[in-house]
């Protein structure tokens, strides 16, 4: 039988085993520092970024509100003076509507309406002067009203779809009157101003 001889000693094995862990810890330093740069160099990028953003974000800011004093300082005395004039003419308008509404006859009807601070404006059409004289006297014992004016009456023709042709008088002619008014409304019975 041969014996086997091992002339090497243990010692030399454990100082290679040292050595190669020692270079796989190396290399594993060496991707982890490399690692970290990477993570610098990207951050340091991003930081930049941000940074250019903020600031134009900033100056952005400063444009927007520079322009929004700007416009709070030139419609600040139009707003207050706008709802200065609301407040003086503030009344209830239904009613008013209402009240020339109900003293309509007949075929008669509103055409057009307009409110200023202390009076009213209306253009209304009537078939016949009558209707006319009579609604101006309904609405001169209205009590929300305290002055009736009637600025112009003017006659117009409406033509109706039908027509006859061997009738005497004309027939699909509609004779109407259009009547404006200036009525003066009174405070006191309204109750809506301060």
């Amino acid at each position: 039988m041969v014996t086997e001889i091992n002339l090497l000693p243990k010692r030399n094995r454990i100082k290679s085993n040292i050595f190669v862990l020692s270079i796989v810890l190396g290399a594993i330093l060496v991707i982890f520092f490399i690692f970290l740069l990477l993570q610098y160099i990207n951050t340091k990028s991003e930081l930049e970024t941000i940074t250019a953003m903020d600031s134009q974000l900033l100056s952005t800011k400063t444009e927007m509100e520079s322009s929004l004093n700007n416009l709070q300082g030139v419609n600040k005395d139009s707003f207050s003076a706008s709802v200065d004039f609301v407040e003086s003419v503030s009344y209830p308008v239904s009613p008013l509507i209402d009240e020339l509404e109900s003293y309509l006859v007949g075929n008669s009807y509103l055409t057009s309406y307009s409110f200023s601070e202390s009076s009213l404006s209306i253009s209304a059409d009537f078939e016949t002067l009558t209707e006319v004289a009579t609604y101006v006297e309904h609405l001169s014992k209205s009590t929300y009203f305290a002055d009736v004016q009637v600025n112009a009456v003017s006659k117009f023709n409406v033509e109706s779809g039908d027509t006859e042709e061997n009738l005497d008088e004309d027939f699909t002619v509609i004779p109407r009157h259009s009547v404006q008014f200036d009525l003066l409304i009174n405070d006191a019975y309204l109750g809506g101003r301060p």
